[in-house]
């Protein structure tokens, strides 16, 4: 993943030996990430920051003229991403608003500058997260950069289990005090501090307009397909995926053979597991390889678990992993095996939305 970071308050001469800011770029460079690309205007800065183990990866930033757009995540629209998507948004659209937002597909937050301000926005479920710190002077995707600017943080006791039991913070707080979650549904103006809603809750909540589930399902068929087209242009063959033995992964699998695409297969576990079992056959079925994963036979091979590992556990992670911090390895390995080369990983989830309602 790149990462963006952004500093208010501050003049376009004004020097990274700000304490707040040096804090800030001392966190980042802690999770890995160097040689940003930089952009100023007044009142403001912000770097973004490839992703260095794979300089292909999620995320991209272009600048044209006295213009620029950078964004962390992946997103794709009309079978455009990196910076041929930010490339026509720039040429299109002078702010968030007047672009189709409800097309865009992926998790991602944008930094774009145009000639209707400079907006800081994500994804319209939120996915990709955007911290902000309460004295607002620094914001940024990553939660371990913003933590890094506090001078004395402090644990939200509340917010911490929240994220140790469900995983992740679902509201506005988070496991540290002091940081906050951008609202997700917002669109925010770097240079006047205003804001702007971008995804009203009334979207979600429209009429059905079939009469019969047939109707329904074919109209979602279409709407996944053209999904699929869409990310195929994009990306072309450079696509992987977990496949087990759930609806999900399936219906992703079923959708990327609708358009021609063979993905990269793996399914993690046992030899003997389910999943396992389940995600070889149907790999035979179609005539595709699947490698098989154990993570326990990774970490097994990897050197015993020290302060060294935890501290990369947690700076890869941004703060603690929800599945624990006590990884010898291996999750940061396979998760940087699943996007080598910049490759696409998809993974499933949401499935219960088909099968159930």
């Amino acid at each position: 993943m790149s990462l963006l970071l952004v500093s208010l308050g501050t003049t376009p001469d004004q020097s990274t030996e700000d304490p707040q800011i040096a804090r800030a770029l001392k966190g980042a460079g802690i999770q890995g990430f160097q040689d940003a690309r930089e952009f100023t205007w007044f009142g403001g800065r912000a770097w973004w920051f490839k992703m260095q183990v794979n300089s292909l990866g999620s995320g991209a930033s272009i600048r044209i003229d006295d213009r620029f757009a950078a964004y962390v995540g992946s997103v794709h629209w009309q079978s455009l991403t990196g910076e041929a998507l930010l490339a026509r948004l720039l040429e299109d659209f002078d702010e968030p608003a007047k672009m189709p937002l409800h097309e865009f597909s992926g998790a991602f937050a944008m930094l774009f500058h145009s000639h209707g301000g400079i907006w800081l926005f994500n994804d319209a479920v939120g996915i990709q997260k955007i911290y902000e710190t309460d004295d607002d002077r620094i914001i940024s995707t990553s939660l371990f950069v913003c933590r890094a600017t506090l001078k004395s943080p402090t644990v939200n006791r509340l917010r911490a289990q929240e994220y140790v039991l469900l995983g992740g913070n679902h509201g506005l707080q988070t496991a540290v005090s002091g940081v906050r979650i951008a609202d997700p549904t917002m669109a925010r103006e770097l240079g006047s501090a205003t804001t702007r809603i971008l995804h009203f809750p009334a979207a979600w909540r429209i009429p059905c307009p079939f009469r019969k589930s047939r109707e329904a399902v074919e109209a979602l068929s279409s709407m996944l397909i053209a999904d699929f087209e869409s990310m195929a242009d994009a990306f072309g063959s450079n696509i992987g995926m977990a496949l087990s033995g759930g609806f999900d992964s399936r219906l992703l699998l079923a959708g990327l053979d609708r358009v021609g695409i063979q993905p990269r297969l793996y399914v993690y576990g046992a030899a003997r597991d389910d999943d396992v079992s389940v995600a070889t056959a149907v790999a035979a079925r179609l005539g595709m390889s699947i490698e098989t994963i154990d993570k326990s036979l990774v970490n097994a091979a990897r050197p015993k678990l020290g302060r060294r590992t935890l501290s990369l556990n947690l700076a890869f992670f941004d703060g603690l992993p929800a599945d624990g911090v006590f990884d010898r390895g291996a999750d940061q390995l396979t998760r940087m095996q699943q996007v080598e080369g910049g490759r696409l990983n998809l993974n499933g989830g949401g499935g219960e939305i088909f099968r159930n309602f």
